[in-house]
């Protein structure tokens, strides 16, 4: 045999601990249309008290709804081996109902594809880019990741 070097194995485990939020209350009806309509209000009236590093958009999902929450979250490095996602601002109106007429008919995957056609209008308008948001380093979804970067 040739001489070959060691292989050194190292076993570790890194930490990542998350803060979660609740669902909307039953029979929750938002005033809101339209995704647009939403978050221009949200970037229009409910500015964060603090810098925020992320914005998150996900999705409950009922048997023929489907419900977005809007939350800011930053990440904290407590070691190298444990980070701390903490969820530091949630607007009053951080859910909005997609109206019935948005996804009857659509798969899961089209109305997904269509919210993300609606976020992406918002993020290329005017309103997006001289509100809040753009302090943020990214805005991500449950569904597609990251759909905007301030890099």
């Amino acid at each position: 045999m040739k001489d070959e070097e060691p292989i050194e194995v190292i076993h570790g485990s890194f930490t990542v601990e998350e803060d979660d939020f609740e669902p909307p209350p039953p029979e929750f009806i938002s005033r809101f249309k339209t995704v647009n309509e939403w978050l221009s209000f949200i970037a229009d009236n409910e500015k964060p008290k603090k810098t925020i590093m992320n914005y998150d958009i996900n999705v409950f999902e009922g048997e023929d709804d489907y419900t977005l929450a809007l939350t800011g979250t930053n990440t904290y490095e407590i070691s190298n081996t444990y980070q701390r996602i903490k969820i530091e601002y949630t607007p009053n109106q951080m859910y909005f109902n997609l109206p019935k007429s948005e996804h009857k008919g659509l798969t899961k995957e089209q109305v997904f594809e269509h919210l993300t056609d609606q976020l992406n209008k918002f993020i290329s308008s005017a309103k997006f880019k001289n509100s809040f948001f753009t302090e943020a380093k990214s805005i991500t979804t449950g569904w597609k990741g990251k759909i905007w970067s301030s890099k």
